[in-house]
């Protein structure tokens, strides 16, 4: 927090400490409140009111679609983790052609800044008319805030796909059958990505 006591009374920093604390995560509710400033008292308070969320946090989701029928996500996400202000979650994502577990790790406002790091790992099952395959991967990815409206993020991802099955009328018969993927993905640039075919 950028604000200090004593110091003279500056509403951008405390906005700033504002929102830097609701990109925590583990708020309910955060209110500022500025005492004597009605009474145009000559020492003004800056009080913070913060309304906490459960420590523990689950998440349900159940879908239906007529393309792939019924699907269901579960999410358990650990706030404050440690103490901290960061953040564990675990994923579980299922339906007709496609499950999914992941296990996500979130650094709010990175070393006292404005960036958000998040790192998560995951192992993936798809099963389509056209191939079914298995993929086990992971990445790193970076945001920022510069308005309140405007986000900026990148991201570096590792991906290696085991084909187990195609379909040859669908896809060309000389695809490998198994496809490692490193790549970046930055939100103002047009998509890089570099393959790796291991035989």
């Amino acid at each position: 927090i950028r604000a200090t006591p004593n110091a003279p009374l500056n509403l951008p920093i405390l906005i700033d400490v504002r929102a830097a604390l609701r990109n925590v995560n583990a708020y309910l509710g955060i209110d500022l409140s500025i005492i004597g400033l009605r009474e145009k008292a000559s020492h003004l308070t800056a009080l913070f009111k913060l309304e906490e969320r459960p420590s523990i946090t689950h998440e349900l989701h159940v879908g239906y679609d007529t393309d792939n029928q019924f699907s269901g996500k579960y999410n358990f996400i650990k706030h404050a983790l440690f103490g901290t202000g960061q953040e564990l979650a675990f994923t579980l994502e299922g339906g007709q052609d496609f499950s999914q577990v992941a296990l996500t790790h979130r650094i709010p406002n990175l070393y006292g800044g404005d960036f958000n790091l998040n790192e998560s790992v995951y192992a993936q099952y798809e099963d389509t008319p056209n191939f079914e395959a298995t993929s086990i991967g992971g990445f790193v990815q970076t945001s920022r805030s510069f308005l309140h409206w405007l986000t900026l993020s990148h991201r570096l991802g590792v991906e290696s796909i085991d084909i187990k099955q195609i379909n040859e009328a669908a896809l060309d018969a000389n695809r490998p059958t198994r496809d490692t993927t490193l790549g970046t993905l930055d939100t103002t640039q047009p998509a890089v990505r570099i393959h790796q075919k291991l035989h």
